[in-house]
This record gives C-alpha cells, sequence and structure tokens, in this order.
C-alpha cells in the first residue's frame, strides 16, 4: 500500500508540473511599482515617541528620498482625533518641518490605527499606479503595523 500511495504521488506531481510551469510561462510578471507611505509622524504625537525619533526621522528622510529619486510616489497618511486636538489646521497636526514631505504629495486622513480603514487611501495608491507598498512611521508596533495588517472596522 505504501509502495502505491507513493506512486500516486509520484505520478501526480509529474501530470501536474507541466501544467505549473505553462501557468507560469504564460503570465508576464508585472513591473513593482512601490509607493512610500508616510505614517502620522504628527507635531502632536512626537512627545510620546522613543528617545532615538531624530534618528529614525533621518531614516524616514532617506526612503523619501530615495522614492523621490526612481520617481514613485511618497503619500502622507495622518491621524485625526478630536479628543487629542490633532484636527486639520491645528499645529499638532502638521508634520514637522524636518520630514521633506511636499504639499502636492497624496495626503490621506483617517480616524483608525489602519490607514486603509474607511478612507480613500487604496482608491488614492491605486491612482498613482503602485502595487507594492513600503509603510514607515514612527509608530512601527502602532499605526504603521495597523495599516500592514489591516485592523480594519467593518460597518
Amino acid at each position: 500500500m505504501k509502495k502505491l500511495t507513493t506512486f500516486l504521488a509520484i505520478l501526480l506531481m509529474v501530470v501536474a508540473m507541466p501544467s505549473f510551469a505553462q501557468d507560469k510561462a504564460e503570465k508576464p510578471k508585472e513591473p513593482i511599482n512601490p509607493a512610500l507611505l508616510v505614517i502620522d509622524i504628527q507635531k502632536a504625537f512626537l512627545p510620546r515617541m522613543f528617545p532615538d525619533k531624530e534618528m529614525a526621522m533621518e531614516y524616514i528622510n532617506a526612503l523619501i528620498d530615495l522614492f523621490r529619486k526612481h520617481g514613485y510616489p511618497v503619500i502622507r497618511v495622518y491621524q485625526t482625533n478630536d479628543e487629542y486636538g490633532v484636527t486639520p489646521g491645528s499645529e499638532g497636526f502638521e508634520y514637522p518641518a524636518t520630514v521633506k514631505i511636499l504639499p502636492t504629495d497624496p495626503k490621506v486622513l483617517k480616524t483608525y490605527a489602519d490607514g486603509f480603514n474607511k478612507t480613500d487611501l487604496d482608491k488614492v495608491i491605486k491612482t498613482t499606479g503602485s502595487n507594492t507598498l513600503f509603510l514607515c512611521g514612527l509608530s512601527a508596533v502602532g499605526c504603521v503595523l495597523a495599516t500592514w495588517k489591516g485592523d480594519r472596522v467593518t460597518g
């Protein structure tokens, strides 16, 4: 019985392998068109960030420079929160001047940790033609992780 099972498994692999190879050969690979999401680097949140935030800002700015150098989009994501006074137009809502974002960079406002949850982020990404995302921010275990993971609220 064991020999029969082994034979059938090998036979299945031999029969199925050409169809897998054919499927891969027929589908041309789509080129990678990345976008950089810069998430919640707002003045109101900076005091709560870890002590090495200046070094992190250097890395984030280097990523922004790299994306711009290659013509890839940089998308700004902002958290709004009435409870903390982080609302559009308030000083705490804005990114510090040290972050190399531009007023022409697409901007998304969110009220949940996940940048996709009840926002137009997906539409903005598709508008840029991007199919691959790189995420950065000062709270990698907060909103960056929630955006990557997809903590969406339905309803």
